[in-house]
Parts: structure tokens; sequence; C-alpha cells
């Protein structure tokens, strides 16, 4: 309620911040992110390699992701590597119920 009151008008802060979210999403940056397919670098890669993924990451789900890293390092005839997904733990590798980004103390407000 205090958050709420120091917020002179709340109509226009959501609407300030819908407008900056939608200029975010139109960005080169987070079209590349986005796009960004890194399959082709892991067919290459020669040296060790870990990859880490959340089990409740919302934004990395870590089967897909895990099972599709497996699949691309196997094509570059590279055995040094290691898949970890840490159990009950979102994208910060945060402990976390639900994997929600509400539950990280980085989205708390």
């Amino acid at each position: 309620e205090a958050r709420r009151e120091a917020i002179a008008d709340i109509d226009l802060y959501v609407e300030t911040a819908i407008r900056e979210q939608i200029k975010s999403v139109q960005s080169a940056w987070f079209k590349s992110l986005v796009e960004y397919d890194p399959a082709p670098v892991l067919r290459e890669l020669t040296v060790p390699v870990l990859a880490v993924y959340g089990e409740l990451d919302t934004q990395v789900p870590a089967a897909m992701n895990a099972s599709a890293f497996s699949e691309a390092i196997a094509e570059a005839d590279n055995s040094d590597y290691t898949v970890v997904t840490l159990l009950g733990a979102n994208h910060l590798f945060q402990e976390a119920v639900t994997g929600s980004p509400s539950e990280s103390g980085l989205y708390a407000f």
C-alpha cells in the first residue's frame, strides 16, 4: 500500500511501464536474443563445457534445452561436457517453488 501511495499517478505509471516493455521487446537486442541459435557454435566446440540449467526455469526450460544442448555438442565429437540440472532452481539458480520470475529477489518490488 505504501508503494502504491508513493506513485503519484498510477495510470501514468502503468502506461509508461507498458510502453517501456513494448519498446524493449521491439529492440534489435531482444530480437537477436530470441532468434539466436547456439547449436552451430556448440557443434564446433572442442573444449570442456559445463551446461547448467534450473529445473524450474520458465525462461530457459531445462529439459528441452539440456536435450538440445546434448544433441548439438555430440555432433562436435566432444565427449568432455557435463550437463547439470539444479533441482528446485529458477532462471537465476535460486531456490524456487514455481520458477516464476516474481519469486526472484531480482524482480521483487
